[in-house]
């Protein structure tokens, strides 16, 4: 008896060791570490009362985790959270009132912003709106394209980017 507890332990490290090592080779998806290994190891005394042999038992314990990744493949697809339709209810009175108020401000503090830009500031943004109406923006992040905006402006990037981060600046403060 005392040899089956000491095989379960043996196996037992030698699984998380491999879980660690090799963890694409040792997991079945939609099943935790530990899953996986509680039911290796359990497949390890269910032949450990046969036979004690390492090879017999590794060999099964190999069937096995085959067995279970053939049994639980999860077909899935990532979703972006934001693009999947909201159940939730409409929004009440009081939220649109509320959503109401924060547009106000909002538009509010970007005029007054505006109204205190330098001459460089506004040709700036204008520049960098004329490249946002023109649809430049990184694919990836939905970002302007800086250096459009420069190319409307006869610039390079580097001033671009600076524009950008002063006007940034300058908006985040009106608000």
């Amino acid at each position: 008896m005392n040899e089956i507890v000491e095989l379960h332990a043996a196996w037992d490290a030698k699984i998380r060791r491999l879980q660690r090592a090799h963890p694409a080779r040792w997991h079945v998806r939609g099943w935790s570490d530990d899953e996986v290994r509680d039911a290796l190891t359990l497949r390890v005394l269910e032949v450990a009362r046969e036979t004690l042999d390492e090879a017999v038992i590794s060999r099964a314990v190999t069937a096995r985790l085959n067995e279970l990744r053939r049994t639980f493949r999860v077909r899935s697809h990532a979703t972006d959270p934001h693009a999947t339709p909201s159940y939730s209810s409409s929004p009440s009175e009081e939220e649109r009132a509320i959503e109401r108020e924060a547009d106000a401000a909002r538009h509010a503090a970007a005029a007054r912003a505006e109204a205190r830009l330098a001459a460089p500031q506004r040709k700036w943004l204008g520049a960098m709106r004329v490249a946002a109406e023109r649809g430049e923006f990184f694919a990836s992040s939905d970002d302007l394209n800086l250096s459009a905006a420069a190319r409307v402006l006869g610039r390079d990037r580097s001033a671009a980017k600076r524009a950008w981060d002063v006007l940034r600046a300058r908006f985040a403060r009106a608000r």
